[in-house]
């Protein structure tokens, strides 16, 4: 029989969770969506990572984004539903592993604030980001880890083997999963079951066997195939993380700033219901206590700390939080609940009122404005409109600048294989071997359109760069025409014929092609 106080308070919860991520379907694709739409769409044509088309973020993105692509359309909406779901899921991971760690009541108040949080501008909850992807494997790790220290024998280690698994799946898609994830070693560690420390340890053996496995086998398969795992994922992370600014104190200012509404009140909550849990002794505290220092310590992994790093404390906040809240206790229900309720809205309504330009109703333009600048995200899809209106189908584009939700929207190829920019405006050891490889594949494409982005976050133009791409383009373009401009002004975005009207900002060059094809192709040193 359904117990329907049970019912009501899920379908409370979803409900909750729909209200708060649904608005969040049409705003704008960034430039990491694009990268992994883009590369999703080539996985699906045959291509392989860090050979065919390249990343410094772990294949487990591309890949989810090529499963995806499957399912959902190729658009906006489309990769945002996936998100969507992707979270929902996640969201009921969290409730589960929760349930084990302070109850079925607890649980569903973790549930009620992730289903907030988790769509939050402080965690850029709107963006398939490799770090809200991560959440549902990583969250799923702590679960079956939980689940395996409650079994004993043969079902502990196959629990256990699984949740090591899962673990390494996480860090398929960002690596600092892996700090969180051994939350769930420790509970494993800390549960020894019936047969004592023996148990245990064999547990954590097969937590970490399992993960290597899972962990090593991408690895070695896409090392076969011809690709160069290591060099990506690996040197050119640690090239890139060098180039990150050095005021380390005003990164964190500014994310504290842009968190203070959203997260604060919620990390302040689950403080308090820590602190209580821990002395009261307990069960599943130290474990939650262990999963939430580990996530905050996995924040900053590189200096950068974007906003969407912070997601990786969510799972763990909304537990916590959801602790402290099942705690209040009353001698009366319904005041209870209420009281409840209350403490609840006192940790989301802050954010709500603070943030109208994206809680109520989110503008498209006023989000991009609010947390990316003039970079132009809302301007993709009228770029895209354009391109695709005026090109063929079976024609390509080339965007010099680093966004390829611009190609990806238009439903044409970009024929740069490393889709951003970046690899071949920057002075990286390797970077005249990656501007020969893309002039390569764009000159033989012989694009219908040339698309050049004036924003500076999109071109990262390093004073030392190699000039042999650049080169390439500039005598290219002779055979193109500029058409439009996409400017920022006053009133918003516009495309324009040139020269761009005053006080408005150049955010795009659309050049067409006006000779036939491959006539102004430069030959490829």
């Amino acid at each position: 029989m359904i117990d329907r106080r049970r019912a009501a308070a899920w379908l409370a919860v979803s409900s909750l969770f729909l209200l708060a991520h649904l608005p969040l379907l049409d705003l704008p694709l960034e430039r990491d969506e694009g990268a992994f739409a883009a590369i999703g769409e080539e996985i699906l044509h045959g291509a392989v990572p860090y050979r065919d088309v390249f990343d410094h973020k772990p294949a487990g993105v591309h890949y989810a984004y090529a499963a995806a692509l499957l399912v959902v359309p190729p658009t906006t909406r489309g990769i945002h539903a996936f998100l969507l779901g992707w979270t929902f899921a996640t969201m009921l991971v969290v409730a589960a592993a929760t349930v084990l760690l302070a109850g079925e009541a607890a649980a569903v108040w973790a549930a009620a604030l992730f289903a907030v949080l988790s769509a939050s501008p402080a965690v850029q909850g709107f963006s398939a980001s490799s770090e809200m992807l991560l959440l549902l494997p990583l969250s799923a790790s702590i679960w079956l880890a939980l689940r395996a220290a409650r079994r004993a024998g043969s079902a502990r280690l196959l629990w256990a083997a699984l949740a090591g698994g899962m673990a390494a799946a996480a860090c398929w898609f960002k690596p600092p999963a892996a700090l969180p994830a051994l939350g769930g070693a420790l509970a494993l560690a800390s549960r020894r079951g019936s047969g004592g420390w023996r148990d245990a340890w064999r547990s954590v053996g097969a937590w970490l066997a399992a993960g290597a496995l899972v962990g090593a086998m991408p690895w070695l398969l896409l090392s076969a195939a011809g690709a160069e795992p290591w060099y990506w994922l690996v040197e050119h992370n640690r090239l890139y993380a060098a180039l990150a600014p050095t005021d380390w104190s005003q990164r964190v200012w500014l994310r504290w700033q842009e968190a203070r509404w959203d997260l604060a009140p919620c990390a302040l909550l689950a403080a308090i219901g820590l602190a209580w849990s821990l002395w009261r002794r307990r069960a599943g505290s130290g474990v939650l206590l262990a999963w939430l220092t580990l996530s905050l310590a996995a924040v900053p992994h590189t200096p950068f700390l974007y906003r969407h790093y912070l997601a990786l404390a969510l799972p763990a906040l909304a537990a916590a939080g959801g602790l402290t809240i099942a705690a209040i206790r009353m001698d009366r229900a319904p005041l209870r609940r209420l009281a409840q309720l209350a403490v609840l809205a006192l940790v989301l309504l802050p954010g709500v009122v603070a943030e109208p330009w994206y809680w109520r109703g989110p503008d498209p333009r006023a989000v991009d404005e609010h947390l990316f600048g003039a970079q132009g995200f809302g301007a993709a899809a009228v770029v895209a409109d354009y391109l695709r209106a005026h090109s063929a189908p079976n024609e390509a584009i080339f965007v010099f600048g680093s966004e390829p939700q611009i190609p990806f929207l238009a439903r044409r190829r970009d024929p740069n294989p490393y889709k951003l920019v970046y690899p071949l405006t920057w002075n990286w050891p390797r970077a005249h071997e990656f501007q020969q490889r893309a002039w390569s594949a764009v000159a033989a494409a012989s694009p219908a359109y040339l698309v050049i982005a004036r924003a500076p976050p999109s071109l990262m133009l390093s004073p030392q760069r190699d000039r042999f791409f650049e080169e390439q383009l500039s005598a290219y373009a002779e055979g193109y025409q500029r058409e439009q401009l996409l400017v920022y002004g006053r009133d918003g975005y516009a495309l324009v014929r040139p020269p761009a009207p005053a006080e408005t900002t150049v955010l795009y060059e659309l050049w067409a092609r006006r000779l036939p094809r491959g006539v102004n192709a430069p030959q490829t040193p």
